[in-house]
């Protein structure tokens, strides 16, 4: 079974999931190693573009444009 949720929901979901990763990034900070900054660049690039969609799908929602169960 696939739950519907709402653009103010998933808006709020996603703010959660990148303020949370930012915080492990911060938490993460002092760790050295390869592999270690290869993942955390991954990760800071990930939560840039995240961030990047979400103020779009913010946009979009403001504006109407963007409407329950509609895909953006």
């Amino acid at each position: 079974m696939v739950e519907r949720i709402s653009a103010g929901q998933l808006i709020d979901d996603l703010t959660a999931v990148i303020r949370d990763a930012e915080s492990l990034l911060r938490a993460t900070a002092a760790q050295t190693g390869e592999k270690v900054e290869e993942v955390r660049a991954k990760a800071e690039q990930s939560v840039r573009t995240a961030k990047e969609r979400l103020s779009g799908l913010e946009e979009e929602t403001l504006s109407g444009r963007l409407r329950v169960g509609e895909r953006a």
